[in-house]
């Protein structure tokens, strides 16, 4: 394989990765940019009312309660006592207000954030805890003046009762909204059971809002927001999501809802698939308060006998704990889609558990993954080292080739494939190792920022692997660099630079333009910024990649292939009985016959 073909297999493999970078998933929609206008929004936040024609018909007689709650006891703006259950891994905080959860803290899991000296800062991890947050059901009341009531504008009863608590608000005439929930001695479960008491005309459905404003939890916010999306499934489809800025009215049923975040997602299943409605995920344009996205859903929740139920999972995106739903839930955690996904979640993950296992240290696992990768891919980089060596020693011959068709590059490549195949040499016989590694390094691009396991997972000077890792900062920041300088995208840079001058050095660059000789120095340095800001997981895989790379490369060289045994081995082959070129060789050199005319007919 000669170097113009690595450049080509380097490209595409920097093309690849520049378009994960932009466009990490693949958009189901195009969204707009920037913010969702004022009025979509507010059409979401309040929904038009929901009337029950049927109840209103055969009310009885009693004369409307013209008031925002139709009777039932009215929260006013600062009213609502909070109550609290909990378990071994959340502490859930409920108000009176609306009846709802208010702040959800996951125990076991801290924040980690710099302050403005570039100290980590050790803070509670919250969910579902912004104060303009709203949970809230839209329920049909022929005794309210707009003929439907908001729990968010009731103020009810509380009683706590163990792992549960039961709100309750009653109105003049005896109807009653009770709305339970339950947790269990341990995990990340929050169950839900709302009943209508009494009522006029059952509803068949209501409108349920929810509105969830994602505050950051990670160090590196570009990243968090990135892999921050709002997740659904409907019945018997594959999970799918909206981008930022985008929106979507759904009429078929929704099997779960799902606000996720980079390592957190809080989702909504309900045992009745919500019957259509309406999503949005907006990005705000100020990020004063931490807010990176916020979703709002409003979703049409089927009541059966006056009843609903949900399961709400409240905790981190650990990939066994969503999997145990047995309902796609695991897929709001972004390994990555199509083949790359399937390498993260079936190949890369479960095989870095087993390492952890092992060893004790996701950091030491990657060192491990590395050497397994270059032992499993050796037999091969032995192919290709000995393919790049054979070539090399036909160097005086294609040196007088350059010389004598300086001019007619053309003929200069058809006399370069002739002496190849009078040598028996395979000038892409390097190909296979690169193409196979292609696909796990995209495939590890996506996990470290992804996998939870890496969450603040320190190695050697890296805090965090599923962050950058910082060597110094610096005064200000740089466009496309950061204000910080990461170690590790450093030492794969400089790896990078040594390999590419050894293999230089080592290979027959008579073929090669000079300009993409200087290039091969240029990339590293141009992907330090790329990277720079990137998961230390993923820089600290490459660098150590690098080193293996070039340890085995020094070792199979100087111990294992014998140069005089390789131009034996040429001359002899040379010496062979040659068959008539046919198949693809045939037509790559008809080809270049062709060119070579075309050309010496314009001369």
């Amino acid at each position: 394989m000669d170097r113009n073909n690595i450049i080509g297999l380097i490209l595409i493999f920097i093309v690849t990765l520049l378009y994960l970078f932009i466009a990490p998933r693949p958009e189901r929609k195009s969204g707009a940019e920037g913010d969702i206008s004022t009025e979509i929004t507010d059409s979401l936040v309040v929904p038009p009312p929901v009337r029950d024609t049927g109840s209103q018909r055969n009310a009885s007689p009693t004369p409307v309660v013209e008031t925002l709650t139709g009777g039932f006891p009215p929260a006013a703006d600062q009213s609502g006592r909070e109550f609290v259950l909990e378990n071994a891994d959340i502490r859930v905080v409920f108000s009176s207000k609306g009846g709802r959860i208010v702040r959800v803290l996951l125990k076991k899991y801290k924040k980690l954030l710099e302050n403005a000296e570039h100290k980590r800062v050790e803070y509670p991890l919250y969910l579902l805890h912004h104060p303009a947050n709203v949970w809230s059901y839209h329920l049909p009341y022929p005794y309210a003046a707009s003929g439907y009531i908001q729990t968010q504008n009731v103020l009810f009863e509380a009683l706590v009762e163990g792992r549960s608590i039961r709100f309750i608000a009653q109105s003049p005439r005896g109807e009653q909204i009770e709305i339970v929930y339950r947790i269990d001695p341990e995990g990340y479960e929050i169950h839900q059971h709302i009943a209508l008491r009494q009522w006029p005309n059952q509803p068949k459905e209501v409108r349920w809002q929810w509105v969830d404003h994602i505050v950051r939890a990670e160090q590196n916010t570009s990243i968090e927001k990135t892999y921050s999306a709002l997740y659904y499934k409907l019945v018997d489809e594959s999970p799918d999501y909206l981008g930022r800025n985008d929106e979507e009215t759904i009429a078929d049923p929704i099997e779960w809802i799902s606000s996720a975040q980079q390592f957190f997602n809080t989702s909504v299943i309900p045992s009745e698939p919500f019957a259509g409605g309406q999503l949005q995920s907006m990005t705000p344009k100020s990020q004063a308060d931490s807010v990176l996205q916020i979703h709002t859903v409003l979703l049409n929740l089927p009541f059966s006998k006056g009843q609903a139920e949900f399961t709400i999972y409240c905790g981190p995106n650990q990939f066994e704990l969503l999997r145990a739903y047995n309902n796609e839930l695991e897929y709001v955690i972004p390994f990555g889609w199509g083949i790359f996904g399937t390498i993260n979640r079936w190949v890369i993950r479960p095989l870095f558990h087993i390492l952890a296992s092992i060893i004790g240290s996701y950091g030491f696992a990657i060192v491990l993954l590395t050497i397994l990768v270059k032992l499993a891919l050796s037999p091969l980089n032995y192919k290709m080292l000995y393919s790049q060596m054979k070539m090399a020693a036909l160097k005086p011959l294609t040196e007088k080739l350059r010389e004598k068709f300086k001019n007619d590059p053309t003929a200069m490549q058809m006399e370069m494939m002739k002496i190849y195949r009078e040598y028996g040499v395979n000038p892409y016989g390097g190909c296979l190792p690169m193409l196979l590694q292609l696909p796990i390094w995209i495939a590890l691009y996506r996990f470290f920022p992804a996998a939870i396991e890496f969450r603040q997972e320190p190695f050697l000077w890296a805090h965090d692997l599923s962050s950058y890792d910082v060597l110094t900062y610096l005064p200000f920041d740089i466009p496309f660099v950061g204000h910080h300088i990461s170690l590790f995208t450093l030492l794969w840079v400089g790896s990078t630079l040594i390999y590419t001058h050894y293999n230089l050095k080592m290979t027959d660059t008579s073929m090669m333009n000079p300009s993409m000789k200087y290039m091969q120095y240029i990339l590293p340095v141009m992907f330090f910024g790329f990277f720079n800001s990137y998961a230390s997981g993923l820089t600290a895989y490459l660098f150590i990649s690098n080193v293996f790379t070039i340890g085995m490369t020094l070792f199979i060289k100087k111990v294992l292939i014998d140069e005089e045994k390789i131009k034996e081995e040429l001359r002899k082959y040379k010496a062979k009985p040659k068959k008539k070129t046919r198949g693809f060789a045939a037509i790559l050199e008809q080809a270049m016959r062709e060119q070579q005319k075309r050309q010496k007919g314009k001369s």
